[in-house]
């Protein structure tokens, strides 16, 4: 099982989703942290909660970014070309040169 670290804007979040996990996930930490300040410059009393966790379930964990699944798809695509352009340059014979008849 992979472990995974989940963000949750208020306690109360926090307990709605692990309500709704239930023993699917076992949580290994939970931190409590005061938000920051909020666009009016004013800190509100709000705590944030970052919990670590192992899911059992594949739905409980968190997707991942669609841009990081492109660059990888890339990469993997990109390693294909240069292995099958190698591949074609090794298998391929140089092309030998053309007899020459002698004259007599």
């Amino acid at each position: 099982m992979a472990v995974h670290t989940k963000r949750f804007p208020s306690e109360e979040e926090y307990e709605t989703w692990l309500q709704i996990a239930g023993s699917r996930i076992r949580v290994l930490t939970v931190r409590s942290v005061e938000a920051g300040p909020t666009r009016s410059g004013l800190r509100g009393s709000q705590h944030q909660v970052i919990i670590t966790y192992r899911a059992t379930d594949k739905d409980l964990s968190p997707r991942r970014a669609r841009m990081l699944v492109l660059v990888e798809a890339i990469v993997i695509v990109a390693a294909l070309v240069v292995v099958g352009a190698y591949l074609m340059h090794q298998t391929i014979a140089p092309p030998e040169a053309p007899m020459k008849l002698e004259s007599h």
